[in-house]
């Protein structure tokens, strides 16, 4: 049992609950009814309406950071790569999670060593500040990815192949956090 001032007024019978909310002048509400023992308060039905409703709209403000992405491929000429650029830029700018995506085709998937040294290029472009946390290779829906995310947001350290062998692309991701 709380008060309508805070105080915990311990442990009471309902009737007892029910005669003091009477005496203030206020409405008895039970707050958590599958508690044991039940919780209960006493206070102004509006006033615990109005406290519900700034607790609802303070939660629906609260959101995750969006996961943006910028697809690229070894090819890409460097016009195109600085448009791509400012994209990211401006995602990083705005605290988004960024994923850089580098799709490889046909012989490309044959020589990832040069597809991640043109990755590296991509990424020494980066004038924004941002993270890179340890590097993660994961294969998904036979898409080979790349995870550049901080350890709290990766859920899987050393993920497994999955998928068909042969894939027509593969596609290697980088995320990069915004500073916080």
């Amino acid at each position: 049992m709380i008060l309508d001032d805070g105080e915990n007024a311990g442990v009471m019978k309902t009737g007892e609950a029910i005669k003091l909310a009477e005496e203030r002048g206020l409405d008895l509400i039970l707050v958590t009814p599958n508690a044991s023992p039940p919780v209960a308060r006493v206070m102004g039905f509006d006033k615990f309406r109005y406290e519900r409703s700034k607790e609802l709209k303070k939660q629906k403000s609260h959101k995750a950071p969006e996961t943006k992405r910028v697809q690229i491929s070894p090819r890409t000429a460097k016009n195109d790569l600085m448009i791509q650029l400012k994209k990211l830029e401006k995602f990083l700018s705005a605290s988004h999670i960024v994923e850089i995506q580098l799709v490889l085709r046909g012989r490309e998937k044959a020589n990832k060593e040069w597809a991640r040294m043109k990755l590296e290029e991509f990424m020494a472009m980066i004038e924004v500040p941002h993270k890179v946390p340890a590097l993660g290779y994961r294969r998904r829906r036979a898409h080979p990815r790349l995870h550049d995310r901080p350890s709290r947001r990766l859920r899987f350290a050393q993920a497994k192949p999955v998928g068909a062998a042969g894939c027509s692309s593969n596609t290697v991701e980088l995320a990069i956090d915004s500073p916080a």
